[in-house]
């Protein structure tokens, strides 16, 4: 799940706390799919969570040093 820079600018602190939950939740299931040995359906696919969390945490910690 790629979400852009503009799709979380928009959302409020409810909603990044969401979506960090679901994309954590992804990351999970495609290291546990990359750890069993099965191929996963993007090569990138853990790389690419891991940067959208980031993204995610960084608009969260820029919103509460605004408040």
């Amino acid at each position: 799940m790629k979400i852009t820079k503009k799709e979380i600018k928009t959302l409020g602190a409810e909603g990044l706390d969401v979506k960090y939950n679901e994309i954590s939740d992804e990351l999970l299931k495609t290291r546990a799919q990359s750890a069993s040995g099965a191929n996963p359906k993007d090569l990138h696919a853990i790389g690419n969570l891991r940067k959208t969390l980031a993204r995610i945490l960084t608009f969260k910690k820029q919103k509460e040093a605004k408040q």
